[in-house]
């Protein structure tokens, strides 16, 4: 501490104020850009994660169908003569793993994709041909990312299993008003 003079008299310790200016213009625009640049990189990263996981949980969903659907032809439906008791109600109750929904009750055949309820995407949908409901059968999953993931069955045996995108499932299941596996069957999945 310095004590300044004045007259000869010593008159107290003299305080320099060391102030820092304020943030300059340039300093603010970096910052600016600095935390734009992160949310531009943070933002399809996060979306790829996000539709991952919707993916994952449709695989999932369907892997889990494909299980039920052979667990059931080896229980009841070889002793039953096929998938005729293989309905939403029956799934529900003894495989409580998932929602299961009748193709008839679900509401893909009208409507766009961005339409579908959101609960509808953890369900495994079962659609089936009428005439022949003893020994086909299709079990689909949604994923919010608008791939279908399905598999198709002839009695124990999986004929088909892939993915299509939501436009070109919705095509194949509504060309008729009750969805039959006549028609899933007979496009070019």
């Amino acid at each position: 501490m310095v004590r300044a003079k004045s007259a000869g008299k010593a008159v107290g310790p003299v305080r320099r104020s060391f102030s820092r200016p304020a943030i300059s213009v340039l300093e603010l625009v970096v910052a600016v850009i600095i935390i734009t640049t992160l949310i531009a990189i943070a933002i399809p990263v996060w979306k790829n994660i996000r539709d991952n996981a919707y993916d994952s949980r449709a695989l999932q969903n369907r892997d889990f169908a494909q299980k039920a659907v052979l667990d059931y032809w080896v229980s009841l439906g070889q002793e039953n003569g096929g998938f005729k008791g293989f309905t939403a109600d029956y799934m529900n109750r003894n495989e409580p793993g998932c929602r299961w929904v009748e193709a008839g009750a679900s509401s893909i055949e009208a409507g766009d994709f961005k339409d579908l309820p959101d609960n509808f995407f953890a369900s495994i949908v079962i659609f089936r041909d009428e005439d022949t409901y003893n020994k086909h059968i299709v079990v689909a999953t949604f994923s919010e990312t608008g791939k279908v993931y399905y598999a198709s069955y002839r009695q124990d045996t999986p004929e088909q299993v892939g993915e299509l995108a939501f436009g070109d499932f919705q095509a194949n299941v509504s060309r008729s008003p009750q969805p039959n596996l006549g028609t899933l069957m007979a496009s070019e999945w």
